[in-house]
């Protein structure tokens, strides 16, 4: 599947996400500011932690953007996948951020025996405590084969798509390609992903 950022081509109108599924099928979205950066995240947490069953897997199988979060008063319900990744998305943007806070667990020295005291830049450890903590906090098994390795390829990855995406003049788009739900290890899928920057 396609995965295409696009930047506003004026000023005050919003980014979009578009997604061209491999049967030519497409479904797409408008973005704020702060949902470029979460989905961006998202398409790094999935491919890097091989998550076939999260948001991008369920568009690649055939579920469309606007089916996900509330809906008429109705939350959506996440599948075991998406749990994972909106965690860890979630606080890779407290992160960047610098929020002390997410989801009602505060970050702080009770919290993680003082980890976080005085500190921003959180070694990939100190994030899996953090991990730890606020899937203790939700009632949520803690996420399964994420390693401090794995945290420290998303950070990194993730400086790339951003200073790409801060660099992409307005109407250019940022194109990714998420492999198929067979393609389950996440080196396979690092070695399948391939990444184009465009000027429209």
């Amino acid at each position: 599947m396609i995965i295409r950022f696009t930047k506003a081509k004026h000023q005050g109108k919003h980014d979009t996400l578009t997604c061209v599924r491999s049967d030519d099928s497409m479904t797409w979205w408008p973005l704020s500011s702060h949902f470029v950066e979460h989905d961006l995240l998202h398409y790094i947490v999935e491919t890097t932690l091989g998550l076939t069953e999260a948001f991008f897997g369920l568009i690649a199988a055939g579920r469309d953007i606007e089916s996900f979060g509330t809906r008429d008063g109705r939350k959506d319900t996440y599948t075991k996948d998406e749990g994972d990744a909106e965690l860890i998305v979630g606080l890779m943007q407290v992160e960047i951020s610098d929020r002390t806070t997410y989801g009602g667990t505060p970050f702080d020295n009770t919290t993680l025996g003082g980890v976080l005291e005085g500190r921003t830049n959180l070694d990939s450890s100190d994030f899996m405590m953090m991990l730890a903590s606020t899937c203790a906090h939700r009632g949520w098994p803690m996420p399964q084969s994420t390693s401090e390795a794995q945290i420290d390829s998303i950070r990194q990855r993730m400086r790339e798509l951003s200073e790409q995406w801060r660099k992409l003049p307005q109407g250019g788009s940022i194109e990714l390609s998420f492999p198929t739900a067979d393609a389950t290890h996440s080196d396979t899928m690092h070695a399948n992903a391939i990444q184009r920057v465009e000027a429209v």
